[in-house]
């Protein structure tokens, strides 16, 4: 007779075989979760011919390098990683010009880490073997290239070039913004074929483009203006409603808005339709507070620390006038001053009126000084780059040399100016031509009228290469005094160089003829120049050697006992949104006796 176990033991077998069982199941799930997540480790590698700049792009594209650390879960995953970049890889190399290049990888190593290479074979570069144009109307039938348009000017020197997409699309975006500077709102690419020829080892290309309806600029709406006046904004609208549609105009307007100060932001909405024969415009500003408090603080070996503080109004009636009182103070001087500005003087944008006036002491190894002035000026653009000033100012000094009585002088002068400049940062130029040309006769009305004239030209060009990441800035300056001997000018008004702004590497005013104290007595004739080179390091990071030299006599004597002497040194900039941060120091290269081993330099911006 066959016995069965009672109920209970039943039971508790089957809730232990139903326990072993689970414990089996997470052991294995647990087992199978392991393997899951077993990472594989590998170390990638690119060989073949490519060039290093080549290489550097690869590897940025390239997620077997992007990615390492995110390791893949199993071999045939790194495997599949290595197969996308592959493809990937290949365009990259036609953005490089290289259409034909050979891409290739294998995974090597018994063990982890495995060594993943990607060997590459670039091929020859492609070059363009043509590049042309077809106009089509609306209907996307074939039409006469639109009035305007000179396509042999933007594709002028293309045959040749790399075939690089970068190199294509540029010239398709000069042909659409030369459309838009023409009167066409609204062209487009209907088409655009690149054919390649292997054999030739070349690529042709053939641009479709519609041009759109040709249209003129319409009405103007100005909104969200309030403490300024609508006639100066409307001032500042670079057109007249009829004018052919100009897209120049409408960046250019903008930048000249807010260039004003007055706004914080300036918006200009197009309303350009296809087909439409005419461009309405809504210009929507939105004011700044037109009061501003600020300070400012700067340091040399020569001068020790310098601070300053201004008050200003930006906008007294409406139409951006602005007064500005500064209150500055060093270790050698100290001063207080105020200046207010009329722009759109006379009712046009180009004329701009300005008078200041002020109070300053200083007391400088030169001589020391106390001085009134009140000047007047009217600047006249002719165009964004060049413009003229001419004005009249009186001043009353006392100047004491070292060893010399003090003496009053009451100047009267009229300050004469050409200014051109192409540059478009103030602070951190770039690239452009900085040049200007200023004299002021000078007549004195206290004593036996004696008259005398100081004239200088300086011009500096800067020279961008690599996207800006290196600039070449050079300058040079011209100075001189006709109409007295240099006993016969105020010592205030004589010439000196170095310092900050003049020739790093020597005090402040100390490149001048000496007297038997060393004292600078200034002169009658001077020379500057210079040249760095302005590395950016990273976006925010530049270093900048330089070389600067200079060189005062009391006349003109080409050979004249005072040397021209030098100095070099090293600087580091730390760019900010306003401008960058200056740090400089410099040596005298055939310094005298009496130059201090070194200087320093801190302030903002650039030194030219």
């Amino acid at each position: 007779m066959e016995k069965s176990a009672p109920p209970f033991l039943s039971s508790i077998r089957k809730k232990a075989a139903g326990r072993s069982l689970a414990l089996l199941l997470c052991a294995g799930i647990l087992t199978a979760a392991a393997t899951v997540r077993a990472e594989v480790d590998y170390t990638p590698v690119i060989t073949g011919d490519a060039k290093k700049d080549v290489v550097k792009e690869l590897k940025l594209n390239s997620y077997l390098f992007q990615f390492q650390k995110n390791k893949p879960l199993s071999h045939d995953g790194l495997a599949r990683r290595a197969a996308d970049d592959v493809t990937r890889l290949r365009d990259t190399m036609i953005g490089q010009g290289y259409y034909g290049a050979d891409i290739r990888y294998k995974i090597e190593g018994a063990a982890e880490p495995y060594t993943v290479t990607l060997d590459i074979k670039t091929g020859p570069a492609f070059t363009l073997s043509s590049y042309d144009v077809m106009w089509l109307n609306r209907a996307g039938r074939k039409t006469a290239a639109p009035e305007g348009i000179n396509t042999r000017r933007i594709l002028r020197k293309i045959k040749g070039q790399a075939a690089t997409p970068a190199v294509i699309l540029e010239r398709e975006r000069e042909m659409l913004e030369a459309l838009k500077r023409s009167g066409y709102p609204l062209p487009e690419v209907a088409e655009r074929k690149v054919l390649v020829d292997h054999a030739a080892q070349s690529a042709a290309v053939t641009l479709s483009l519609k041009s759109g309806q040709k249209a003129v600029f319409g009405a103007a709406d100005v909104t969200g203006y309030d403490a300024v006046r609508e006639d100066f904004i409307r001032r500042r609208v670079g057109w007249q409603e009829g004018d052919v549609f100009n897209l120049d105009k409408v960046v250019d307007t903008r930048k000249k808005m807010l260039g004003t100060g007055l706004f914080s932001t300036v918006d200009i909405a197009l309303e350009a339709k296809d087909g439409a024969r005419r461009v309405p415009a809504t210009i929507a500003v939105s004011e700044r507070k037109p009061r501003t408090i600020g300070a400012g603080v700067s340091y040399s070996t020569s001068r020790s620390i310098e601070g300053k503080v201004f008050w200003e109004h930006r906008n007294l009636w409406g139409g951006a006038e602005k007064i500005r009182a500064e209150a500055d103070a060093g270790l050698d001087r100290y001063g207080i001053g105020a200046a207010f500005t009329k722009p759109d003087f006379g009712g046009t944008i180009k004329r701009t009126l300005k008078a200041n006036t002020g109070y300053r002491q200083e007391f400088l190894d030169a001589y020391d000084k106390t001085s009134y002035n009140a000047a007047t000026s009217v600047s006249h653009a002719f165009s964004d780059a060049l413009s003229v000033n001419a004005g009249g100012g009186l001043e009353f000094s006392q100047v004491k040399e070292k060893g010399q009585d003090e003496r009053d002088f009451w100047l009267l002068s009229l300050p004469l100016g050409v200014n051109y400049d192409t540059t478009t940062d103030t602070l951190d130029p770039a690239r452009g031509i900085r040049a200007a040309v200023n004299m002021t006769p000078y007549l004195t009305i206290n004593q036996s009228q004696e008259t005398f004239v100081i004239g200088d030209i300086s011009a500096s060009h800067y020279l961008p290469l690599n996207e800006e990441k290196i600039v070449f800035a050079n300058r040079v300056k011209l100075g001189a005094i006709f109409g007295e001997g240099a006993a016969g000018v105020p010592a205030d008004k004589r010439l000196y160089s170095g310092g900050g702004g003049s020739v790093r590497g020597y005090g402040y005013q100390l490149i001048s003829p000496l007297d038997a104290n060393d004292d600078p007595t200034g002169g009658r004739f001077q020379v500057e120049v210079g040249s760095e080179v302005r590395f950016r390091v990273t976006d925010t990071i530049g270093i900048v050697p330089f070389v600067e030299g200079g060189r005062v006599t009391e006349d003109f004597d080409v050979k004249g006992d005072e040397r021209f002497l030098w100095a070099a040194g090293i600087g580091m900039r730390y760019y900010t949104a306003v401008g960058p941060l200056r740090a400089d120091i410099a040596v005298p290269i055939n310094g005298r006796d009496k130059d201090d081993a070194f200087q320093v330099y801190f302030s903002l911006g650039q030194a030219f």
